[in-house]
């Protein structure tokens, strides 16, 4: 898997804000657990934090430095930490050392960092203190364990390359050259790499797990059931804009070929040549517990 230093900026979209009778809403912060609870004691992998959506990489980010008693700037990140029973800001920005923070801390900002510019569209990372901001993702990501790449091995057979995971397997191609970074606990995304590293994006298609009963998908412009398993539906979202530099005809013709690709994830009108199978997480079995007869 490749690092987030090489991956370069994922097309996320952040809402901009909530108005009320032109009056602005402001987020009621509520206290959590730890996003990163174990940031002191050990390095965090990509797929530790992969799950993790742009506002929640930017709190654990933070709250790493939370935890050593730093005051924020960021009224947002204020209020946040300030509703957490363990956070006690005693040390302004500018008086805090970096030097606080011991070795696994500070591999484990680099690495929240280099994500959390990974997931924004402009590199810059997650826009603190946006009017009407609430704190929905982070409750939503600490009263969830789902995870849709739990489980995801990647490797090439015949040609084929596969991405092999719990709740699901794809069968992609080996060229052209593609990519995938996950956005959320819900939602990976394919992107044709040339094009993103020549600042174009490159969005293929995202896959999205859905509660069996959820229909916000039917509002997406451009979408197609890939199917599901016995817990979630899983939908294909494809890009409605050019993520390629029409000047450039290999990009043109090396997209369209992946475009084709992900257009087959269709379980409706392809289920013999559907690449996408989802699966059911298997189930590990208690030991059999024997009675003793031992006096």
């Amino acid at each position: 898997m490749k690092t987030f230093r090489k991956l370069m900026l994922a097309a996320v979209v952040i809402a901009a804000g909530m108005f009320l009778q032109g009056i602005s809403v402001k987020a009621e912060p509520q206290a959590f657990d730890y996003l990163a609870p174990e940031s002191d004691t050990r390095l965090y992998t990509e797929q530790d934090i992969g799950a993790m959506d742009l506002q929640v990489t930017n709190y654990a980010k933070n709250e790493i430095y939370a935890k050593h008693g730093r005051k924020f700037i960021s009224r947002e990140l204020t209020e946040y930490f300030n509703a957490q029973p363990w956070y006690n800001g005693t040390i302004e920005p500018a008086a805090f050392q970096e030097s606080t923070l011991n070795e696994f801390e500070r591999q484990n900002v680099m690495l929240l960092a280099e994500r959390e510019a990974a997931l924004s569209w402009d590199g810059k990372g997650y826009e603190l203190d946006q009017t009407g901001y609430n704190t929905d993702a982070i409750t939503a990501y600490l009263s969830d364990d789902y995870n849709i790449m739990a489980g995801l091995e990647i490797y090439a057979t015949s040609g084929t390359a596969v991405m092999d995971a719990d709740n699901f397997s794809l069968l992609l191609p080996t060229a052209p050259q593609w990519s995938y970074i996950q956005l959320d606990r819900y939602t990976f995304e394919i992107y044709y790499k040339p094009a993103r590293d020549a600042g174009f994006g490159g969005h293929i298609v995202s896959v999205r797990a859905f509660d069996l009963t959820d229909m916000e998908y039917e509002e997406y412009p451009s979408w197609k059931f890939c199917g599901q398993n016995a817990k979630k539906k899983f939908i294909a979202i494809y890009p409605t804009d050019v993520q390629f530099d029409w000047n450039d005809t290999v990009q043109a013709e090396e997209y369209k070929k992946l475009l084709d690709w992900a257009e087959t994830m269709d379980e409706n009108s392809n289920p013999q040549g559907n690449p996408f199978d989802a699966k059911d997480p298997e189930v590990q079995q208690e030991p059999e517990t024997l009675q003793t007869y031992a006096e």
